[in-house]
C-alpha cells in the first residue's frame, strides 16, 4: 500500500492510529482531536476524553466560539508553516497545544488538545479572567464554577507534554503506511464501517461516508449490516449513539440538552425519541433509576 494513501481521512479512521491517541490521552489526560490542515474538519480522538467544560460552556456563545476558531486557524497556519509543535494562549487566556503530522514532508493534519489553565486557579487570576470574557454574556457563578475546576499546567510540564505529542506524531510518519495494513488486510468491510461509526459517533455523518470508510457502496453496506449483525445501519447507528448517552447519564451531571448534543443527536426531541425506542424509558426516568 502506498505512503500517498496517508492523509487526513485514511489517518483518522485507522485503528491503530487512533489506538496510539487513546493510550497518549490516557496517559496524560489531555483530550486530543486531529485537525486537519485547512482547520475545517476535526476528529475527536478519543470520545471518553471530554473538551474541558468551561471551554464547552464558553463555547455556546455564537461570538465566542467564532473567536475560538479564528485563534485555532491561526496557529494551525503557523505551526503548519514552522513544522514544529507548540503550547499557546488562547484568546481566552487558557493553554491550547499543536502539533503537526508530516508524512513525507506533507502536511496531513494536526493534533491539537490542552484547554488547561498556565497557573493554579486563584480569586485574583478569576476576577482577571472574568474581566476578559464578561462582555460575551456568560454567568458568573456557573462559570467560576467551571473554572476553579479546570485542570493547570505548569511550562515544564506543557513543554514535555508537547514533546512527548511530537514524537507520536514522529512515530506515526515513521509507520507510513504500515499504520492502515491491520484496518484493510485484517478487517472486514463491516468491522471497518462499525469502527467509523464509532469514531464518529459525536458527529453528523451519512450511510455514504460509512461506506467510503469501509470501503464498499452504501447500498451494500445497508445489505450488509442487517445481514451480519442482524440489525440495520440506523438501528445500529441509533444503539451506539444511546449506548454514548447511558454513559454521559451515570457518568456526569450534564443537562439533557448537552447529553443530546455530545451523543450526536441533533434535537433533544430526537435523543428522547430514539433513547425510548432502545430502553423503553424516557433519559430521566433511566437516570433516576441508576
Amino acid at each position: 500500500m502506498s505512503i500517498d494513501t496517508l492523509n487526513f481521512e485514511t489517518l483518522s479512521r485507522a485503528s491503530k492510529f487512533r489506538h496510539l491517541c487513546r493510550l497518549i490521552c490516557e496517559t496524560t489526560g489531555v483530550g486530543l482531536v486531529f485537525v486537519n490542515p485547512a482547520a475545517t474538519r476535526r476528529d475527536m480522538l478519543d470520545y471518553r476524553m471530554e473538551q474541558a467544560p468551561l471551554c464547552t460552556l464558553m463555547r455556546t456563545k455564537a461570538a465566542f466560539a467564532s473567536k475560538c476558531k479564528e485563534c485555532d486557524k491561526r496557529y494551525l497556519e503557523r505551526v503548519a508553516h514552522g513544522r514544529q509543535g507548540t503550547f499557546y494562549l488562547c484568546h481566552a487566556g487558557l493553554i491550547d497545544l499543536i502539533v503537526p503530522v508530516l508524512i513525507d514532508g506533507r502536511h496531513v493534519g494536526s493534533f491539537l488538545g490542552g484547554q488547561v489553565l498556565p497557573h493554579a486557579p486563584t480569586e485574583t487570576r478569576f476576577k482577571r479572567f472574568w474581566t476578559s470574557v464578561s462582555k460575551y454574556g456568560f454567568d458568573r457563578t456557573t462559570l467560576r464554577e467551571l473554572y476553579f475546576a479546570t485542570p493547570w499546567m505548569g511550562e515544564q510540564r506543557l513543554q514535555n507534554l508537547v514533546e512527548l505529542i511530537s514524537l507520536l506524531a514522529a512515530h506515526v510518519s515513521e509507520l507510513g503506511s504500515r499504520i492502515l495494513e491491520h484496518d484493510y488486510l485484517s478487517e472486514s468491510p463491516i468491522e471497518r464501517a462499525c469502527a467509523f461509526i464509532r469514531a464518529h459517533i459525536r458527529e453528523p455523518f451519512s450511510l455514504e461516508d460509512v461506506g467510503k470508510a469501509a470501503g464498499i457502496a452504501p447500498t451494500y453496506l445497508s445489505a450488509v449490516f442487517k445481514k451480519e449483525l442482524g440489525e440495520n445501519y440506523a438501528a445500529y447507528v441509533r444503539r451506539q449513539r444511546v449506548d454514548l448517552a447511558k454513559k454521559l447519564l451515570t457518568s456526569s451531571n450534564y443537562g439533557m440538552d448537552r447529553i443530546a448534543r455530545e451523543a450526536g443527536f441533533g434535537s433533544r426531541r430526537t435523543f428522547n425519541r430514539a433513547f425510548r425506542s432502545v430502553t423503553g424509558k424516557t433519559p430521566r426516568a433511566w437516570r433516576a433509576e441508576r
